[in-house]
């Protein structure tokens, strides 16, 4: 137990206002551990640590600095026979390095700290006499910890994120598992060539649940039903995030990582990256994936190409809401719904171009015919030892290539030993109402079928002498 003379209560060991001194022999000698969940941002100055110890002399600091004791939270735990707290806090000791946790105020410990070190003697001699306000807790839980960061011990109202964070209803909640998956990316997202959300006030997490929450509404803004972009991640935590919508942010932060890591080192707009994320999100939808192992390079490569020709694209006009504008002032509307709708088709173009350019292909860990249906296919297609595969179409008014015929003759041999390479293909799209039926069913071109994907075509099955007419 820490003796500290001064006001206490039954919630806490103390509260209230301490000597400089005091602060640094009882709490800095033991070393304060910050909880990165609540006190990462490291957002001081020199400019700031200035303007404490100017606060400081004045008598101007009010807020408290807030730690809770590391021992006491362990011997709590093990109280309570909660096994799970006490491996928390008996790695947050680090075998006895640190005494406390931070649960507000991180900065104005390291800033006393800072001006310590940089103060000569005589500085420090009138500084240590200063008072400053200091909250010690008793033993905690991480529940407890989390209430009371939500609370802020004073009723002071964190900021959006700060207080998604302080949500707590287990080690599986969403406040955790943002968290985690935000160290795991800490590299792409908080990189000044990257994502370049930093954690001040926590920007690095709220990415993460903005993705959560894209991956749930496959928007960005308004079109999610809720009145706000706060509320929306609001609802993700309050709601909780299914394992599923975890298993497609996680998979889609990797699709943003694989593409960051082909590009050069420069900083690109927040629109670029909306765009990048956007792309992802249409890949998953359409079951794509890397045609091979320098498809990112070559995707990276012909986006930003792509891209760059649109923004400095003063001629072609775009009308996402009413008004002509350019590509450049368009991407400006991510987060409108009526924008978002006519960037996401434009980006679907860009996609039908990597599969076309065998960028990306077609996900399928087995053929969609059974092995009836498909010998049966094989055999109503078949002209002597050779099956008529489509190899070309129109979807949607578009020629996959205007120089190649329909269909291909291909020895049934090469057919039956490569079914990833003449995969089966639903024409008209199950989704769309398309049967499972050899009648709804025809053999394709890898290439052929990851272009057309699940977009409706411009034709029906054909006979067999239909299909020799246009091969």
């Amino acid at each position: 137990m820490i003796r500290v003379i001064g006001t206490q209560n039954e919630d806490l060991i103390y509260s209230g206002w301490i000597s400089i001194s005091e602060f640094e022999q009882k709490f800095l000698s033991g070393k304060i551990l910050r909880y990165d969940k609540f006190n990462r941002k490291k957002v001081w100055k020199d400019v700031d640590v200035d303007a404490l110890e100017t606060s400081i002399y004045k008598g101007d600091l009010y807020n408290p600095m807030v730690l809770v004791p590391i021992q006491e939270s362990i011997d709590l735990a093990i109280e309570r026979g909660d096994k799970k707290d006490e491996q928390f806090f008996t790695d947050a000791s680090n075998n006895g390095e640190f005494a406390f946790l931070t649960l507000i105020g991180g900065n104005r410990g390291e800033a006393i700290e800072m001006i310590l070190t940089r103060n000569d003697d005589i500085h420090n001699a009138s500084f240590k006499v200063q008072l400053v306000p200091l909250i010690l807790t008793r033993g905690l839980s991480r529940l407890d910890i989390h209430r009371k960061f939500g609370a802020d011990l004073r009723g002071v109202v964190p900021n959006a994120q700060e207080g998604r964070n302080s949500i707590w209803t287990g080690d599986n909640c969403d406040s955790e598992w943002v968290r985690k998956i935000s160290v795991k990316y800490s590299d792409l997202i908080l990189s000044k060539s990257g994502l370049n959300r930093d954690t001040q006030r926590m920007l690095d997490d709220e990415f993460v649940a903005s993705l959560l929450s894209f991956t749930r509404y496959r928007v960005f803004g308004s079109g999610t039903g809720y009145a706000t972009y706060d509320e929306t991640l609001d609802a993700i935590y309050e709601e909780g995030s299914t394992r599923t919508e975890r298993k497609l942010t996680t998979e889609l932060l990797g699709w943003i990582e694989r593409c960051w890591k082909q590009m050069p080192e420069t900083r690109k707009p927040k629109s670029y990256w909306y765009s990048i994320q956007t792309l992802g999100g249409i890949v998953q939808d359409e079951t794509l994936k890397w045609f091979g192992r320098k498809s990112p390079k070559e995707f990276v490569d012909e986006f930003d190409a792509w891209w760059l020709k649109r923004m400095t694209d003063d001629i072609t006009m775009y009308q996402p809401a009413g008004k002509n504008i350019t590509w450049n002032t368009m991407v400006g509307g991510f987060r409108r719904d009526t924008h978002i709708k006519v960037l996401k088709s434009e980006l679907r173009k860009f996609i039908n171009e990597m599969t076309q350019k065998q960028v990306l292909k077609i996900d399928r860990s087995e053929d969609l015919a059974t092995p009836e249906q498909r010998t049966k296919i094989e055999s109503r297609d078949l002209d002597g030892t050779y099956v008529l595969v489509r190899q070309n179409g129109s979807i949607e008014g578009e020629m996959f290539d205007e120089n190649l015929p329909e269909f291909i003759r291909v020895p049934l041999s090469e057919v039956q030993s490569d079914k990833n390479l003449y995969p089966s293909d639903h024409i008209l799209p199950k989704d769309d109402g398309g049967e499972h039926e050899i009648e709804n069913l025809e053999i394709t071109t890898q290439a052929y079928n990851s272009w057309k994907r699940k977009r409706l075509p411009d034709y029906k099955l054909l006979s067999k002498e239909e299909k020799l007419q246009q091969s």
